[in-house]
């Protein structure tokens, strides 16, 4: 038979200055499959080196505001199958051949 997919949310966070400006922040689209819940999260987070705690507040708070509602789910889990993706501005110290060996 046809797959029926239904729409769940798509909303979208602003992360920017004064939490206001889009240039940084995330989107989300989820959906239902087959009784399952998919969720992706696109993000772009703030770069730097020294702001290593800011992009990890950033996350912690874009996931926190997009949260689908289930009960069946734990109150920490997200959806069945979830997917962060996107300009998250993390750097990795070291070489290639140190860091993928």
């Amino acid at each position: 038979g046809v797959a029926e997919v239904v729409r769940h949310a798509q909303p979208y966070v602003a992360t920017g200055m004064g939490n206001i400006l889009g240039n940084k922040g995330g989107l989300q689209m989820s959906f239902k499959l087959y009784d399952y819940l998919y969720n992706f999260i696109n993000v772009h987070l703030v770069h730097g080196a020294k702001r290593l705690e800011k992009r990890d507040e950033m996350m912690t708070e874009l996931v926190r505001k997009m949260r689908n509602q289930r009960e069946e789910l734990d109150p920490d889990v997200i959806a069945d199958y979830a997917f962060i993706l996107g300009d998250m501005n993390y750097r990795m110290d070291g070489d290639f051949e140190t860091l993928v060996p």
